[in-house]
């Protein structure tokens, strides 16, 4: 694995990008952040020499294929209906997908033609609403019980 596409350059996906481009340095990665505004992809890979930003609208075939056929991992941070599109293209490139979405029945459905070909699909594995957002609410109401905001 040596070239990562993250699809997505929005809020969420601040702190993928970053831990990933901090291990590229280490395992060679070469990183490419694609997203509809070009200035946020731009902001996040900024002057790394292992990545570069891209213009991608994930709805365009054509343009999400040719970005995914240069891929060796797909990592979409897309809200999760545009990610079944995603997940159709890896399979038909032979490619590994992570998404950040709970796997929808669409998604599940593809798991057979996905081990056909070896290929690992991994969607979020956290309990649901997440334990995350319940340690984060604990900790929101924790700050406004002691008089903060």
């Amino acid at each position: 694995m040596n070239n990562i596409l993250i699809i997505g350059a929005g809020m969420c996906s601040g702190a993928l990008i970053q831990y990933v481009l901090q291990e590229a340095d280490i395992h060679g990665w070469f990183v490419t952040v694609a997203d509809i505004d070009l200035n946020k992809a731009q902001r996040h890979v900024s002057n790394n020499t292992r990545a570069r930003a891209a213009w991608l609208d994930v709805l365009k075939s054509n343009d999400r294929r040719d970005l995914i056929h240069r891929s060796d991992l797909v990592v979409t941070m897309l809200p999760a209906h545009l990610h079944l599109e995603v997940a159709h293209d890896c399979i038909r490139l032979n490619k590994l997908l992570v998404t950040a979405a709970s796997v929808t029945q669409e998604l599940y459905r593809l798991g057979d033609e996905g081990r056909e070909r070896s290929l690992s699909f991994t969607g979020e594995m956290s309990l649901d609403p997440g334990l995350e957002h319940m340690a984060a609410k604990r900790n929101i109401d924790d700050i406004e019980g002691r008089g903060g905001t």
